[in-house]
């Protein structure tokens, strides 16, 4: 095993480190407050399920970080600084998504199922990129989501729908209908 883990297994306090090489987190865990998952070194696969229990996830580090099974709760997630992410799964979180820097790949959800980023808003700051590989993973029906771009870019590659929108710079690009 080469990442910490700061605190107790079932019930995260402290954070998750992956240190070194390509690691899987494949036990599930409460939040006990907002954690971070840093990954500085490899590929870091979180494949237990994450409940948040009302407190912010945040992704971090430079290195790839795959969330491959369930976020749950009410709190929502961060991405940080150049760290890559995906989302593989359709997620039921309902907190607010903040991508701050690097890359958000949202791969799992769409048409009728959870979406990759749960049902909460979305935020793109400067310099991020948010893309949606799945038609209907970013939104469903006339409601859509709401979604902040601040200096980033959304692409969608497949058909969605947006709500409340706003962007005060940044892009948006769409292969989709």
């Amino acid at each position: 095993r080469k990442f910490l883990d700061v605190g107790l297994r079932d019930a995260l306090k402290g954070g998750l480190l992956n240190i070194a090489g390509d690691n899987t987190w494949a036990i599930n865990s409460t939040l006990g407050n907002a954690q971070s998952f840093i990954n500085s070194n490899g590929t870091l696969t979180v494949s237990g399920t994450v409940t948040n229990a009302g407190y912010t996830l945040t992704v971090d580090g430079p290195s790839n970080t795959t969330l491959s099974a369930l976020i749950t709760g009410t709190g929502g997630v961060t991405n940080n600084d150049s760290s890559p992410l995906t989302t593989s799964v359709g997620n039921t979180y309902s907190g607010a998504t903040i991508v701050d820097g690097g890359k958000l790949l949202a791969t799992g959800g769409g048409w009728y199922g959870n979406r990759s980023i749960g049902s909460g808003s979305l935020t793109i700051n400067s310099g991020a990129l948010v893309e949606f590989t799945q038609s209907h993973g970013f939104g469903i029906g006339p409601s859509g989501k709401t979604v902040t771009i601040n200096g980033g870019t959304l692409k969608l590659d497949g058909d969605n729908y947006l709500s409340g929108f706003t962007l005060t710079g940044g892009a948006i690009n769409s292969s989709g209908n």
